[in-house]
């Protein structure tokens, strides 16, 4: 394996994709799925700190993939520096190598020539969930000091910052009011990354007395908690929205290129651990809304009456269940 911090120069060329990933775009989900794609000939090119890097090797990216970090120059990302990386990984062969680049456009199809980069593309298949062992569901909502009549929804955007927790809140808040007297709450779980988390949550509990929103950093990584929560929300970004609020620790240069698109693959995986999973409209599933487990979404918009009916019929419906 290159050399994290290593040049160009000492990367061995090869004549498969490249694979060029940014860490303000993107999270676990995105580097699972590349250490799943990626194979022998392949390279990786990273956008970010070292132990963004390493994630993909604690996620098991194969030694024999080639692995490069790019870091900013003067504060910022180049293109021309990033190009100048994909070029040198082009290794001389006759033609470019293809590249493709996973998150959203920080990195246009100039970097190596429209007619060899592409975005990566959403998988057909679900991901594999193995046998939960027995008792780690307990276990896991002991951690997140879940109640038993606590229905917990994980607010699974990636990247973790690109969400509008206030819609959310507002509609969890109005289906708290109504579920008053009918033994289920509904529980917030975000990552400690969501802009103005906190806030959020002193809203719920100073307005309408909702429990805390429960923050854990294993939201980034979502097969870790999907055993203890009941359904999954992915929302666009904040930025559309409400984008003083929810600009978060994101850089100027990013901010300037507006609205992202969060990434579905948080999704998938709530379809493959067969939870119940609302989605905003804007964000394509693919194959995967007219799938064979496409009864399982729920799709949502802008309505926060809408959205909190929804999330109360949930409640109850989850609540008639159990008993």
């Amino acid at each position: 394996m290159a050399p994290l911090d290593g040049t160009p120069a000492e990367v061995v060329r090869r004549r498969g994709t490249v694979h060029v990933v940014c860490f303000e775009d993107c999270g676990a989900c995105t580097l699972r799925e590349i250490v799943r794609v990626a194979v022998l000939g392949d390279d990786v090119v990273v956008l970010g700190p070292e132990a963004f890097a390493r994630t993909l090797v604690e996620l098991g990216l194969s030694r024999e993939i080639g692995l490069t970090r790019v870091g900013r120059v003067a504060g910022r990302w180049r293109r021309s520096e990033v190009a100048r990386v994909v070029s040198k990984l082009d290794g001389g062969w006759q033609g470019k190598r293809t590249t493709v680049l996973y998150g959203r456009a920080i990195l246009d199809a100039r970097i190596a020539g429209d007619e060899v980069t592409k975005l990566a593309r959403l998988p057909a298949e679900l991901p594999v969930i193995p046998p939960v062992p027995e008792g780690r569901r307990s276990r896991i909502r002991r951690e997140l000091c879940l109640a038993p009549q606590d229905v917990a929804i994980l607010v699974a955007n990636e990247p973790a910052n690109c969400v509008d927790l206030g819609l959310v809140a507002r509609a969890v808040g109005m289906a708290h009011v109504a579920l008053v007297g009918h033994g289920v709450r509904l529980r917030l779980i975000a990552s400690p990354e969501t802009p103005r988390v906190f806030e959020r949550a002193c809203f719920l509990r100073d307005a309408v007395g909702a429990p805390d929103i429960v923050v854990d950093p294993r939201v980034a990584r979502p097969w870790e908690l999907l055993c203890a929560v009941d359904a999954v929300l992915i929302d666009q970004d904040g930025l559309a929205s409400d984008p003083v609020s929810c600009a978060g620790d994101r850089c100027r240069e990013t901010i300037a290129l507006g609205p992202t698109m969060p990434s579905p693959l948080p999704a998938l995986w709530s379809l493959a651990a067969e939870l119940p999973t609302f989605v905003h409209t804007s964000i394509a599933l693919g194959v995967h809304d007219s799938g064979p487990r496409a009864g399982l979404v729920h799709r949502f918009g802008d309505d926060v009456a809408a959205l909190s009916r929804a999330l109360y019929d949930f409640a109850r419906s989850r609540s008639a269940a159990s008993r």
